[in-house]
């Protein structure tokens, strides 16, 4: 595990992974925002891919109370940039 701690204040999406979310799972990029930045989050861990490197699994509540699985990858850990991977509904 790379971090024990983590600052989540950006989260990028491409639009491929904006739209696979949006038609797919049926959730808006703002939603998975408010899942996971700035907030304090249900949980988090570490996985380590040998394609993809380290990414972190996110579940956190949406604004609305719907509950979100978010995978990100780091892009600057000190300045809380991520970019999102993929996110779906956890209930």
């Amino acid at each position: 595990m790379p971090w024990p701690i983590v600052y989540i204040a950006v989260v990028r999406a491409s639009y491929a992974v904006e739209m696979k979310i949006g038609q797919k799972r049926g959730l808006t990029l703002a939603e998975v925002r408010e899942a996971v930045v700035l907030t304090q989050v249900e949980r988090s861990s570490w996985h380590f891919s040998e394609d993809r490197g380290w990414r972190l699994y996110v579940t956190g509540p949406t604004y609305s109370g719907a509950r979100l699985n978010v995978v990100l990858y780091p892009v600057d850990i000190s300045d809380g940039t991520w970019d999102l991977a993929t996110a779906m509904r956890a209930d």
